[in-house]
């Protein structure tokens, strides 16, 4: 018995002739009723999706991929690291109620001078703490900060004032770059002391993806006006960022102060050249830990004596916070 069934002897017929045009001859009879039943096909239009065939359904398909295209450029747009440019004011922010962490201050002939790059606050053990960031710059009458955050969305108040809130000095912060139209992230001062003038410079970008600037702060003491420079350069050689700012240093009128982040050790050629420059003095370039050229943060001054000067580490950045008691008569 064959394994293969016949067909039913009503299909047991010879093929038709084929028709003009037909490209295999055609089953007739029973059979040709059934290969139609078999193969016939609902037509398309009654299972494509009402959603595209309907003019409206294609009118909000349109609105939405529009929404989306715009949506994504405006967030591709709000990422861009946009230099925020020269800027300039007069005072700082918050000299109407200064009363300083060591109290009111008095007109001494010292004051105590630090540079820190807070890392926007994330500490060594990657914990993000203003708190402990305040307890590292008691005590003195003027910081200057690096890697300064700008606000957000639930909490416009950028780190700056966080931080002079805390610790009861004036503040300013002059971010490098904006993102999502606001100042995003810069170079910032705390003081103690009023200041009568600011100016924020841009610095010469090559490749770097953050825009970086100097800011420049005259303060008032003793009758005498101190200009203070604060920046953070990159490493990138052909941006000359310090070799730039060490000269707008060395043009500056005695006394004179530059600190901030150099991103270059104490070996480094520029360091040592600046620090062999008559009447230019330094921080020793240590780190916490008493490692000789282990720091990338600096304090050179021009025309001031030292007192006394040192190195914390309270682990609320991955830097050190470098300082110095300077003699002003």
């Amino acid at each position: 018995m064959s394994s293969n069934p016949e067909p039913p002897v009503a299909c047991r017929r010879p093929l038709s002739p084929p028709n003009d045009g037909d490209a295999f001859p055609q089953p007739v009879g029973a059979c040709s009723s059934m290969a139609a039943r078999e193969v016939s096909i609902p037509p398309a239009a009654s299972t494509a999706p009402r959603l595209f065939c309907s003019r409206r359904g294609r009118s909000k398909l349109l609105a939405t991929a529009c929404v989306l295209c715009l949506g994504g450029g405006l967030i591709a747009l709000a990422e861009l690291r946009t230099s925020t440019g020269a800027a300039s004011g007069r005072t700082l922010h918050g000299e109407g109620n200064l009363h300083g962490s060591r109290g009111p201050r008095p007109e001494g002939k010292t004051i105590r001078l630090a540079t820190f790059n807070i890392q926007g606050g994330k500490g060594r053990d990657g914990r993000r703490d203003l708190d402990r960031t305040a307890e590292t710059l008691k005590g003195f009458d003027i910081a200057g900060l690096n890697e300064v955050r700008g606000g957000s969305p639930w909490d416009p108040r950028d780190q700056a004032q966080l931080l002079g809130e805390k610790l009861g000095l004036a503040y300013l912060f002059a971010p490098g770059e904006t993102r999502w139209w606001r100042g995003a992230y810069g170079n910032a001062v705390l003081s103690s002391l009023p200041a009568r003038l600011w100016m924020r410079f841009p610095l010469p970008r090559a490749r770097e993806s953050s825009h970086r600037s100097v800011l420049w702060v005259e303060f008032e003491h003793r009758g005498r006006t101190i200009p203070v420079l604060i920046t953070h350069t990159t490493p990138q050689p052909e941006e000359a960022q310090r070799s730039l700012v060490f000269e707008m240093f060395l043009s500056l009128d005695e006394p004179a102060i530059l600190m901030g982040d150099f991103n270059a050790r104490g070996d480094h050629p520029e360091i040592l050249r600046l620090l062999a420059t008559a009447g230019v003095r330094g921080t020793a370039g240590e780190s916490a830990t008493g490692r000789k050229n282990g720091s990338l943060d600096w304090i050179f001054t021009r025309g001031l004596r030292w007192v006394e000067s040192g190195v914390r580490d309270e682990g609320a950045s991955d830097h050190d916070c470098h300082w110095v008691e300077l003699d002003l008569d």
